[in-house]
């Protein structure tokens, strides 16, 4: 995808390419060129009503550099940001419960953490669905994320989403 997409200029496929090279540990250039195209999403994008989306990443990015207080920041902008996206909403909250972690804040992590997976319980399809809706993409993501949460903070691998 950045072979591809990292020489765009347009916010929205910087924030996408950006996010799914950010789903995983990179190498140290990877990482660089994600975050570089972070960057490019919320200052080229800061007018547009993605801008959301663009903080989250942008608050991704921040948390795989290891800048766990900025990786915070950015992702409660995205979820002070009206017009609440749910599955935004959920990956947001699960890089803030990572980030929340990251800095010994463990009991704030575990809260958020627990909302954001209310919100993926009550809110998006369930993972094992056969709809998983218009922005499937999303879910899946929230869901990589939510179980790379639930890994670092509870210990939990499975990461799958617990019928009610």
């Amino acid at each position: 995808m950045l072979a591809r997409f990292g020489t765009t200029n347009d916010p929205a496929i910087a924030e996408r390419t950006a996010k799914v090279c950010l789903l995983t540990q990179v190498a140290p250039a990877e990482l660089a060129e994600a975050n570089r195209l972070a960057e490019l999403a919320v200052t080229g994008g800061s007018t547009s009503p993605w801008l959301a989306y663009f903080q989250s990443v942008k608050g991704l990015a921040e948390y795989r550099q290891g800048h766990f207080a900025s990786a915070a920041e950015w992702t409660q902008k995205a979820l002070a940001r009206p017009g609440a996206d749910d599955q935004r909403d959920v990956q947001a909250s699960m890089v803030l419960a990572m980030a929340q972690q990251q800095m010994n804040q463990t009991k704030e992590a575990r809260a958020t953490l627990a909302t954001g997976c209310e919100l993926a319980r009550t809110k998006l399809p369930m993972i094992n669905s056969t709809d998983l809706g218009w922005d499937w993409q999303g879910v899946l993501i929230a869901n990589i994320l939510m179980r790379e949460a639930q890994g670092l903070i509870e210990g939990d691998k499975t990461g799958v989403q617990k019928t009610p």
